[in-house]
């Protein structure tokens, strides 16, 4: 598989337990391109003792000129645009890459999910938003199309070969620069605006399950159909520690920090 992601030097303990528990449930040879700005080949040597030899690891630059004016602060750096624009800084002979954000752990087999037929699509995604309202609120924030589904972006297929012929670069920051002021999550703003109408949409619970959808279902379903630590070992392949909730703080609330703790990197 290819794997993508995109971190600076202050992130790499926690991509360091994500890539090791992708690795210990996904055996064989895998690439892992990493975009960014700071991040060098040395630096991902310095954990190296927590990786398999099958993983090759790619650091990948990023010109932020192209950027320029884009919204940022401090839990949304420039590095979160990287997966926008990846179809034009990853080698042309990738045509397949899943990008995962590095505050995950993999608990399973994901070759189903990697394998996807894209089905014209420009990514295979979830969601975190099922409430009307928060549907209705999120489209007219952004801008967006009727009928436009809004993904997490942190778990993302990329259909590379598609987005090389079709994406157009400029579009992307005209809406950036219309729509700065709005953009609460900008990445997945700009991504499920702009393309919402081509994303395939898989099953959240399975492959990008967080705390804050475990309280959802359960407060919906209540105790006969609750989701507990017996449901997620079952069912779920991928964990998402999503918002500040960080199972590496001491203040981590929930039932998914056992998965984080098996993989940390001291």
């Amino acid at each position: 598989m290819n794997i993508l992601t995109a971190i600076n030097k202050k992130y790499l303990p926690y991509f360091a337990a994500m890539i090791r528990s992708f690795a210990d449930n996904n055996p064989g040879e895998h690439t892992v391109y990493i975009a960014t700005k700071e991040v060098t080949g040395e630096d991902i040597e310095a954990y190296r003792e927590y990786f398999p030899s099958g993983l090759t690891f790619c650091p990948v630059s990023f010109c932020d000129d192209i950027l320029e004016g884009a919204p940022t602060e401090r839990r949304w750096p420039k590095e979160i645009y990287y997966r926008i624009f990846a179809a034009g800084f990853l080698p042309e002979t990738v045509d397949r890459i899943l990008y995962l954000d590095s505050d995950i752990i993999v608990k399973g087999d994901l070759s189903g999910f990697y394998n996807t037929d894209f089905q014209d699509n420009f990514f295979v995604a979830t969601t975190n938003v099922h409430s009307p309202f928060l549907k209705w609120f999120i489209r007219v924030k952004n801008g967006a199309a009727k009928n436009t589904v809004y993904v997490n972006t942190g778990v993302l297929l990329m259909n590379l070969k598609k987005l090389r012929e079709e994406q157009d670069h400029d579009e992307v920051l005209r809406y950036i620069a219309r729509r700065k002021f709005f953009l609460m999550l900008p990445d997945q703003d700009v991504i499920s605006t702009l393309y919402g109408h081509k994303i395939k949409i898989e099953d959240g619970y399975v492959y990008n399950l967080n705390e804050r959808k475990i309280r959802g279902w359960n407060r919906r379903h209540g105790k006969k159909g609750k989701i507990g630590p017996e449901w997620v070992e079952e069912h779920a392949k991928i964990l998402h520690y999503i918002g500040r909730n960080k199972p590496w703080n001491e203040t981590y609330r929930g039932i998914l920090k056992p998965y984080y703790d098996r993989y940390r990197v001291k």
